[in-house]
């Protein structure tokens, strides 16, 4: 998540990072262009023989690829970047895996809880993972 010092209160919820649009009436979001891939990492049984292969979505948050923006309080934007790193993300992740999205595919996901929301999908690109999130308005948070 970005530092402290980084939230700047302003008038429009779009962030600079993230590909798809805020929905209107949001006053809070969050956008960001991760590093994306797709492993497929072996499970074996106690034996050492190989089970099958699961695959896991790894996503490299890298800090000056992210922003929040939008004129909320502090806390707001706290309770936000907490919702996104302890709920938002691993939910991305695990349907990311479960769908079998690799970087080239233009597929999108979405996970909805707690008054947020996050989308996120590669659009093509081969290695990048392009996230935004919000404070649903008149969500409870």
């Amino acid at each position: 998540m970005t530092q402290d010092h980084t939230y700047v209160a302003c008038a429009s919820a779009t962030p600079e990072w993230g590909a798809w649009p805020v929905p209107e009436g949001v006053t809070l979001a969050w956008g960001a262009r991760a590093i994306y891939q797709l492993a497929a990492k072996p499970e074996r049984d106690r034996r050492g023989r190989l089970l099958r292969y699961v695959h896991t979505a790894e996503i490299d948050l890298v800090h000056d690829r992210q922003d929040m923006a939008g004129g909320a309080s502090m806390a707001e934007r706290k309770a936000l970047a907490a919702w996104i790193t302890g709920t938002g993300i691993p939910a991305i992740k695990t349907l990311l895996a479960d769908g079998d999205i690799n970087p080239g595919s233009s597929a999108i996901v979405e996970h909805a809880s707690e008054g947020y929301k996050i989308v996120a999908g590669p659009r093509a690109s081969h290695g990048y993972l392009y996230i935004r999130a919000w404070r649903i308005p008149g969500g409870a948070s």
